[in-house]
C-alpha cells in the first residue's frame, strides 16, 4: 500500500514520438530509450541474448539509441562488406552468421517511414579474430557512414533537428589518420573512447559522455547495487538544464554531455543473474522510480539514455513509455 501509485503515461504515438519536440533542442537532453546488444533477440547462449523482440519492432516501439558489438569478417579485405554482428565473443545467433549490412537496411527502412526521428548508435569492436579498430572504421566509412550518407559523423553532439532522419555515430573505437582529418582536422563521430570498464560512473575523454555501466552482477542479490547506481545516474541527468540551439563546436558541447545509463548485467555462470532475470527485476524497478521518485531536485528531469535488455518482452513498453513521457518537461520550458 505505502507503494501505491497513478502514473499516467504519455500518448505519443511510439513510433514518431520525436515529431512532438521542437528542432532546438540539444540530444543529449531528451530523455531517450535504448537497448543493450540491440540485435540479439535471436536463438542464442542465455548470456548472449538480451532482447526480447527484434530491431525494427523495437525502432516501432521508441527506441531511439543502439548498443551495436561488431567486427570485420575479413580484416584485410576493406573492400568487402562483411561486418559480422557479435557479443563478446559470441555470434548473435546460433544459426548462423547475422550482419550489420541487414540491421542498417532495417534502420534506413524505419527512418525512411519516420522522417522525424533520429538513432544515435553506438559501435564497439569486439569478437575473434584478428582485427583492429582502424579496419572496423575504414570499413564503416567506405560503405556505411560516408559524406553522402544518411549518418550523422560530426565530432559533436547535435540538436534534434540536425539529427532528424539520420543515424548518430558514437564511436567506442580508434580511427586512423584519414578520418582524425575529417570535420576540419576535430576527426570523426562523436568520441566515445576510454570507456571506463564496469564503472557506476565515469566520463569518456571526449568529455561528451558521462556513463554508468556497471555490469558484474556476480549475485542475483547483488541486483540492488546495480539499481542504485542505475538511479543515481538518472538523478545526475535530471538535474541537468540544458540550453537550446546549435552548439558550434565540440568544445561547446562538453558541458552538455549525454548521460548513457546502462541497465543491463549478467553473470555467465548463476542462472539467477542472467540478462533476463536481472531484467525481470530491474526494469520494473526503474519504472516505479521514475513515476515515484524522479523530478524532486530542480533541471530537465531528462533520464538520459537508459539502455535496457528484455523490454517488449510479451507487448511490455511501459519501461519506454516512462522515459519517453519525461520529454514532456523540455516542451514546458519552451512555452
Amino acid at each position: 500500500t505505502p507503494e501505491s501509485h497513478l502514473a499516467i503515461f504519455s500518448s505519443a504515438n511510439l513510433n514518431a514520438w520525436m515529431s512532438e519536440l521542437e528542432d532546438n533542442i540539444l540530444l543529449s537532453s531528451l530523455s531517450i530509450p535504448g537497448t543493450h546488444n540491440s540485435p540479439t533477440c535471436y536463438v542464442a547462449a542465455p548470456s548472449v541474448r538480451c532482447q526480447a523482440v527484434s530491431p525494427r519492432e523495437q525502432l516501432e516501439n521508441g527506441v531511439r539509441f543502439f548498443d551495436i558489438r561488431m567486427h570485420p569478417q575479413f580484416p584485410r579485405y576493406p573492400e568487402k562488406d562483411d561486418l559480422v554482428l557479435v557479443h563478446s565473443v559470441f555470434p548473435v545467433s546460433l544459426t548462423g552468421n547475422k550482419y550489420f549490412r541487414g540491421l542498417v537496411d532495417e534502420v534506413n527502412k524505419f527512418l525512411d517511414s519516420n522522417p522525424s526521428e533520429t538513432l544515435i548508435m553506438s559501435i564497439k569492436r569486439e569478437g575473434p579474430g584478428d582485427h583492429t579498430d582502424e579496419q572496423l572504421s575504414r570499413v564503416l566509412r567506405d560503405h556505411y557512414a560516408g559524406p553522402e550518407s544518411r549518418w550523422y559523423t560530426k565530432p559533436k553532439i547535435p540538436t534534434l533537428g540536425e539529427a532528424r532522419g539520420k543515424i548518430v555515430l558514437i564511436r567506442r573505437f580508434n580511427i586512423g589518420k584519414r578520418l582524425k582529418r575529417e570535420n576540419h582536422r576535430r576527426g570523426w563521430g562523436i568520441d566515445a573512447t576510454g570507456w571506463a570498464d564496469n564503472c557506476a560512473h565515469a566520463m569518456c575523454e571526449s568529455g561528451q559522455i558521462c556513463v554508468q555501466d556497471f555490469y558484474e552482477v556476480m549475485e542475483a542479490k547483488n541486483i540492488d547495487k546495480k539499481i542504485q547506481f542505475v538511479t543515481e545516474q538518472i538523478e545526475r541527468s535530471g538535474a541537468t538544464r540544458y540550453p537550446f540551439g546549435v552548439r558550434r563546436s565540440p568544445s561547446e558541447t562538453k558541458a552538455h554531455p549525454f548521460y548513457i545509463n546502462f541497465l543491463s548485467a549478467s553473470n555467465f555462470w548463476k542462472v539467477g543473474t542472467w540478462p533476463e532475470k536481472i531484467a525481470a527485476k530491474l526494469n520494473p524497478a526503474v519504472v516505479d522510480y521514475l513515476c515515484r521518485k524522479h523530478c524532486e531536485k530542480d533541471g530537465d528531469w531528462s533520464t538520459g539514455i537508459l539502455v535496457t535488455d528484455w523490454v517488449g518482452l510479451d507487448g511490455d513498453w511501459d519501461l519506454v513509455r516512462a522515459i519517453v513521457g519525461m520529454n514532456a518537461r523540455l516542451k514546458l520550458r519552451q512555452r
